[in-house]
């Protein structure tokens, strides 16, 4: 070999060999600098979990039970006959009396930290983290949220103010974040390390992602009652072509055929287990060695002695593995809420007393904003939330609604503990898509009455249905916020995009109007469920009939995926329809909001086109209800 040649290759070799020791080296001195920081906050909760023990041997606060608010069961409207075939009505304003905002909370105020503590992951309103290594790919790095109070022993109004963004960040007082450990510094997401730790800090080495891995989801058939097909109707002529917008599939719907499998059936876990059963499916989390502490009675004192041994250090993988688990499933808060029930029942094995005490604390260490009450001789846990929940009883505390949820007693006057925890935060009604193992049911043929083409068999997730009974009734914007599931993606979608292929934008949402308008039958929520029950449109694919709002969300769904125009609902006194901004000119009614025109689109007024108002509600002020 040529001499100056072999010298470049030496000298590149060489150069590799020490770039490769120099990244050993960073690694090694991230993860130290991680493991330091964890401790470092770690002692820090482990304190403030005494102090907050110390204040819960004190009396609790009396308070009183105040009623359930129950939601409005509406006559169903006056439905009119289809209205005549004549030319589309003249664009006319509708006032608008109220523009709705969407059900999340206010964020936090951000007060920048001093020194870094902990890594975790956002918790709640289906922002949450899949991927385990995601700290170690060069995209989100961990965010590390520090911050070492001035004065242990001041309370919570001496607690640090610390960022409640998507490190899960501690904050004094009565709001924030709590930040959640992660082993190996998983499953955590927020702002650049770099701009956290400043230059000090040193630079995250780039570790590949494990994919996920597991047996199949089992199936359970269920067949819905079928809509009866119509009979075949020339379509109308076609407009110049629109091609329909292609959904985009959210990350609910991008995992592995095994969605949860790592944390089911206790393949992959080393360790004592405890194995519970949610929507259907079998998981497992780490439990802990030797017999689980009991309580003597609902005393302050006893309460407290519980919630210190929750505090051992062997609790603390059990809320790790939580809120691993609530992450690859990409629960919202209120089902990481229910699993956090089921869990802790299944480990209590009917010791109701115990499991709400263990739900309550795997709750207020995942970060959210809750209390413990005794009425009698049972103890309940108290959860506020970013919106009304129909149905519930609740107390007022400090101007403040916390519904009781759990363990319900027959009436009574309670004790509250009605302290906070470093970094609560407020459960948020924001519903997703959660990857949950598929069970489909038998498909559902489904047809537009004027437009056949526009035809599907649909076959629904079982898995969903099942998680969405679990949600509490809401107000009907709620109900718009989540998409469908992948199973449902591929039975319907897919056909309507074929049908709708070609039209114009107003064509194919008069369609969709048509298909949500005559493929279901109608039903009032008394009628079908006995009590007033917003559907999500997964449910409205699935259940036999559907009301005035499950019709507006459905179509509202359908038309923002499939045409990707903006839609919102429009909330009439005892009725809902739908409006859709447009990007062309469209005929008839129309409200405006913030300076865009969003025609009025019925999916209840049977055989009416886009632009037209159910008689009845002409004159009304209607509210606009935003996703």
């Amino acid at each position: 070999m040529n001499r100056p040649i072999r010298a470049v290759l030496v000298a590149a070799i060489a150069t590799l060999t020490v770039a490769a020791a120099s990244a050993q080296d960073v690694r090694s001195s991230y993860e130290e600098f991680i493991r330091q920081r964890q401790q470092a906050y770690q002692e820090y909760i482990d304190s403030r979990n005494a102090e907050y023990i110390r204040y819960m041997r004190e009396r609790w606060t009396a308070a009183e039970e105040r009623p359930a608010v129950e939601a409005e069961s509406q006559p169903a409207p006056p439905i009119p006959a289809t209205p005549p075939d004549e030319e589309p009505p003249a664009p006319r304003a509708v006032p608008v009396a109220e523009v709705v905002e969407p059900v999340a909370p206010a964020p936090e105020p951000v007060v920048e930290p001093d020194i870094p503590a902990a890594v975790g992951p956002a918790a709640g309103e289906g922002n949450l983290i899949p991927d385990t290594d995601a700290a170690l790919q060069g995209g989100s790095a961990p965010t590390i949220r520090p911050d070492v109070p001035a004065d242990p022993a001041a309370g919570r109004g001496g607690a640090p103010q610390l960022r409640p963004d998507g490190g899960n960040i501690l904050a004094g007082g009565e709001s924030g974040q709590l930040p959640t450990l992660r082993p190996e510094g998983g499953n955590v997401g927020g702002d650049n390390l770099s701009s956290v730790l400043g230059s000090d800090a040193p630079a995250a080495p780039v570790k590949p992602a494990v994919p996920d891995a597991g047996p199949a989801a089992p199936v359970r058939p269920a067949a819905p009652v079928t809509a009866p097909s119509a009979p075949a109707q020339p379509a109308l002529p076609s407009a110049p072509a629109v091609t329909p917008a292609a959904p985009a599939v959210p990350a609910a719907d991008e995992v592995a055929a095994d969605r949860g499998g790592a944390m089911r059936g206790g393949s992959k876990l080393k360790g004592p287990q405890q194995r519970f059963t949610f929507v259907g499916t079998e998981y497992a989390v780490l439990t802990v060695q030797g017999s689980k502490p009991r309580l003597r009675d609902v005393s302050e004192g006893s309460v407290a002695t519980l919630w210190e041994s929750f505090s051992a250090p062997a609790y603390r993988t059990v809320t790790e593995e939580c809120l691993r688990l609530r992450d690859q499933l990409r629960l919202d808060d209120w089902g990481y809420l229910k699993m956090l029930e089921f869990l802790a029942s299944a480990w209590y094995d009917g010791a109701a007393n115990e499991a709400v005490l263990l739900q309550t604390f795997l709750m207020a260490q995942s970060g959210y904003k809750v209390r413990i009450a005794r009425t009698g001789q049972r103890l309940v846990l108290l959860v506020p939330a970013s919106g009304m929940l129909y149905g519930y009883r609740y107390l007022e505390l400090g101007g403040e609604k916390f519904f009781v949820v759990g363990n319900l007693p027959a009436s009574g006057g309670y004790y509250v503990f009605n302290r906070a925890f470093p970094g609560e935060r407020l459960l948020a009604l924001r519903p997703s898509v959660p990857a949950l193992p598929e069970r489909k049911v038998a498909p559902r043929h489904l047809v537009s009455k004027r437009y056949p083409e526009l035809q599907a068999d649909v076959v629904v997730d079982r898995s969903l249905i099942d998680y969405y009974n679990l949600f509490p009734c809401c107000d009907v914007a709620v109900y718009q916020i989540p998409s469908v599931g992948a199973t449902v993606r591929q039975s319907l979608y897919s056909a309507l995009q074929q049908a709708l292929s070609g039209r114009s934008e107003t064509e194919a949402a008069d369609m969709l109007l048509n298909f949500v308008q005559t493929a279901f039958p109608y039903a009032t929520d008394d009628e079908q469920f006995g009590y007033e029950r917003p559907l999500f449109a997964e449910e409205t694919l699935f259940y036999p009939a559907c009301d005035c709002e499950d019709r507006a969300v459905l179509y509202s769904l359908l038309v923002r995926e499939l045409l990707g125009l903006d839609v919102v609902l429009l909330e009439y006194p005892g009725h809902v329809a739908a409006a859709v901004c447009f990007k062309g000119e469209a005929p008839g009614d129309y409200v405006v909001v913030r300076g865009k025109r969003y025609t009025v689109c019925d999916p209840t007024y049977i055989g009416a086109g886009i632009g037209r108002t159910m008689p009845g509600m002409d004159n009304a002020s209607v509210e606009v209800l935003m996703r």
